[in-house]
């Protein structure tokens, strides 16, 4: 298996297998399609070019958002506590449902290259931050 995450200059094969098996529960399930494998290849994830040179702490946080960035429009759970119209209203909502995702697509688009930039920067702003301090 070809080595491809590293975290804190370590290897962590462990990890690596999760994602993978987590990406390939993600595609049987139909949850992660083509499209999106092919529009993820594109954006540029690397947070930085140089070392990163961070508290624990500010580490966890830049973690953190390393996994909120990808956001995407999808309900918790389609249901209705009605007893009798909710057959109905759920297969309403299921219906106006991928209309209302396909209009706010290329917005969900725009929110995903912003928040993947932010990451970037912050990633550049603690690099250069770290060159700052052996400057001084």
């Amino acid at each position: 298996m070809n080595n491809w995450l590293k975290i804190c200059g370590n290897e962590d094969q462990e990890m690596q297998s999760q994602l993978l098996s987590k990406k390939q529960s993600l595609i049987d399930s139909g949850e992660l399609t083509e499209d999106q494998i092919k529009y993820m290849k594109q954006v540029d994830l690397s947070i930085t070019k140089g070392e990163l040179d961070i508290s624990d702490k500010a580490l966890e946080k830049l973690r953190v958002l390393c996994q909120l960035w990808d956001v995407d429009i999808r309900p918790q759970r389609i249901e209705s506590h009605r007893k009798f119209v909710g057959p109905i209203i759920i297969t309403a909502k299921k219906l106006v449902f991928p209309i209302l995702k396909s209009f706010m697509k290329d917005f969900v688009r725009q929110q995903k290259d912003f928040n993947a930039g932010v990451i970037s920067l912050v990633g550049e702003i603690a690099t250069s931050k770290k060159g700052d301090n052996e400057k001084n």
